[in-house]
């Protein structure tokens, strides 16, 4: 077999994975912005949607959560109802697919539809580096 014209090339890269906590308090229908950064360059490979921790309140209303990482929506609309409903809900998908790179970073944030009451949901938004 004969050689390959060119020299193979590529390099090594690292899955990540960082959560953001939101805390409602009866907080109605909008769009929330987290402080946890995805970095630039980063390529999201996957969106989790949790409900609270053992012992953490779950927000008993509001209809759906999309994700988004720098003000852009990385996920479906997550149906609360079904999918985060009771303490260690979870939803997880693949992220929306994106041709341009510069949309795969900036805040976590999430846009609600419905009010939210008292409750934690955690948003973990994986990642290649």
């Amino acid at each position: 077999m004969a050689n390959p014209t060119m020299a193979s090339q590529g390099i090594n890269r690292e899955v990540h994975c960082a959560t953001a906590k939101f805390t409602w308090v009866a907080t109605g229908a909008a769009t929330y912005t987290s402080t946890t950064i995805i970095p630039a360059g980063a390529q999201i490979i996957s969106v989790a949607v949790r409900a609270g921790a053992t012992g953490e309140a779950v927000p008993s209303t509001g209809t759906a959560i999309t994700v988004l990482v720098g003000g852009v929506a990385v996920s479906a609309a997550v149906d609360r109802n079904s999918n985060y409903d009771a303490v260690g809900d979870s939803y997880t998908q693949a992220a929306l697919f994106y041709t341009d790179a510069g949309r795969d970073n900036g805040a976590i944030g999430v846009t609600t539809t419905g009010v939210h009451n008292v409750g934690n949901t955690y948003v973990t938004v994986c990642y290649i580096v």
